[in-house]
């Protein structure tokens, strides 16, 4: 059991270690992000993505921002999506067909705003959009927060929070295999 248990582990915390060796040997492509952990950029063969809101140069308040970006010669869905950078760092991807994220647990200040398109193999095109967009504390302008987001019926998940879920369902899956395997050769004796 505990085998299978180390097992799980090295499984869930395997991908996060070969993402971090892809991020590391990513390549900077315009618009100051990298190729993030999905490698270097396809070609995108006339695709483009706009970020149509916010603005760029916009002040916003909250810690939250509802991107939203239209396509040109590229068709969301069935595989085909997109992901959103901040500073740099990849924060979330689309689901769907959807043309909205919402960014959350972000610090005042001034922060890049990148969208760029994914294929269905889940590699990233050279497709890009940034914006650059300042955010005041909380109280300092209007209050911002999910409420778009949530007024649409969409849930909010911070890409930290997916990546425990991740790794939490990949141990409990482990247990039960190994429990499983644990009681039918138990039962064999």
């Amino acid at each position: 059991m505990l085998t299978g248990l180390v097992l799980a582990l090295t499984f869930a915390l395997g991908g996060h270690l070969a993402t971090a060796s892809r991020l590391a040997d990513a390549t900077p492509t315009p618009g100051g992000a990298t190729g993030g952990e999905h490698g270097h950029r396809l070609p995108a063969d006339g695709a483009t993505i706009r970020i149509v809101s916010p603005e760029d140069g916009a002040t916003l308040s909250g810690r939250s921002i509802t991107v939203k970006v239209e396509t040109a010669n590229f068709t969301l869905g069935n595989g085909n999506h997109w992901h959103v950078y901040v500073d740099g760092n990849e924060r979330g991807m689309s689901q769907g067909n959807s043309d909205t994220q919402v960014v959350s647990d972000l610090e005042p200040g001034e922060h890049e705003i990148e969208a760029v398109l994914s294929n269905s193999e889940h590699q990233e095109l050279d497709a890009a959009d940034h914006i650059i967009v300042h955010l005041e504390a909380e109280g300092e302008g209007s209050a911002g927060s999910h409420s778009e987001a949530e007024a649409r019926g969409e849930e909010i998940i911070p890409a930290s929070r997916s990546d425990s879920l991740l790794i939490v369902g990949a141990i409990v899956a482990g247990v039960v295999i190994v429990s499983g395997a644990g009681i039918l050769f138990g039962r064999r004796k």
